[in-house]
């Protein structure tokens, strides 16, 4: 505003986004009534009474807050698609709490393959990570030279004094 005195002219209400609604029984029935939008518009199979519920409470998980819904309706989209697949498999007509759970409970492992990957190479010991010590020039366990992992037998980079 200080460097354009226009701009408090032009806006003269100052506005909060948030990507966060207030859960309340109300909120929950007009999620619903987006939810069973979302489902005409897309071709899916309706969601019944349960999976309209499951969607709300992974709303809620993906706001961080038991007490807010998030309003990122993509991911909600996303999850209402996954779960229709699901049920379509499944050849049922409607969409239903195990359907969401199912899509939720797939996201998850897809979300976690890759670290569950990193973690068990290192259980075998594919990947030795140096805990101890220090080491100039190294950060989180990466050495400045090279984007390759410090194992403990590698060889620790040194910075000439400037003595």
């Amino acid at each position: 505003a200080q460097l354009d005195p226009d701009l408090e002219e032009l806006f003269r209400i100052r506005a909060d986004f948030d990507d966060r609604a207030i859960r309340t029984p109300e909120a929950e029935r007009l999620y619903a009534a987006v939810l069973g939008t979302i489902a005409r518009r897309e071709g899916l199979r309706p969601l019944d009474a349960g999976a309209c519920a499951a969607v709300i409470d992974h709303a809620a998980r993906l706001a961080d807050h038991a007490d807010r819904l998030t309003a990122n309706l993509r991911a909600l989209t996303d999850l209402a698609r996954e779960a229709d697949r699901i049920a379509a498999v499944a050849d049922r007509p409607t969409i239903a709490t195990e359907h969401v759970a199912s899509a939720i409970a797939a996201r998850r492992r897809r979300a976690g393959r890759v670290a569950e990957e990193m973690r068990a190479a290192i259980l075998e010991g594919l990947i030795r990570i140096q805990t101890d010590g220090a080491v100039a020039s190294q950060v989180n366990g990466l050495d400045r030279k090279s984007t390759r992992l410090n194992s403990s037998h590698s060889q620790q980079s040194r910075m000439p004094s400037s003595a």
